[in-house]
């Protein structure tokens, strides 16, 4: 219904909705990236650590690429932004992203067909609904990899035991 009730809620519903997207825009890039990019670096270290103790010989190309060297095969590891890209003998075979799972919040579901306002204001709701999903898996940050073939990994040990059997 067109009541001006429900207008004043559309727009107390937008208003909350952009605080809390503009807060959590502030904490993913306060907080969150920073862990992220650390959490990316440790992997790429933890990588360097296992080749070497497998007596693998260790190529710095750069600070964020290396390969490691096994008599004919070259393992090549590179960190793009948020990626590790994994290639043997020039061929990627995989790359690992941080992932960070989502925490899911569902919307009721209404019998009565909505008009266009309240449609809106149900669309806003459920925005809002899935931005307070976004602000709780940053309280509950716990950044995990996944591969291109969506293994999800717990952490950077899971990866190298899982990628590499040790």
């Amino acid at each position: 219904m067109y009541s001006i009730q429900n207008f004043k809620k559309m727009a107390e519903l937008q208003e909350e909705f952009n605080r809390l997207k503009e807060q959590n825009d502030n904490i993913y890039h306060s907080t969150i990236l920073p862990t992220i990019k650390t959490e990316v670096s440790n992997l790429f270290n933890a990588l360097k650590d296992f080749f070497a103790s497998n007596e693998l010989e260790i190529a710095d190309i750069s600070n964020n690429k290396y390969q490691a060297i096994h008599i004919n095969s070259i393992i090549e590891v590179e960190k793009v932004g948020q990626e590790i890209k994994l290639k043997i003998d020039s061929e990627e075979i995989d790359v690992i992203r941080p992932y960070i799972s989502p925490v899911k919040y569902s919307a009721p579901q209404e019998i009565v067909k909505p008009d266009k306002l309240e449609r809106s204001i149900n669309g806003l709701q459920e925005r809002l609904l899935a931005e307070k999903g976004v602000a709780k898996s940053y309280s509950d940050l716990r950044i995990k990899f996944i591969n291109k073939n969506n293994a999800l990994f717990q952490d950077k040990e899971e990866v190298i035991k899982r990628l590499f059997g040790n």
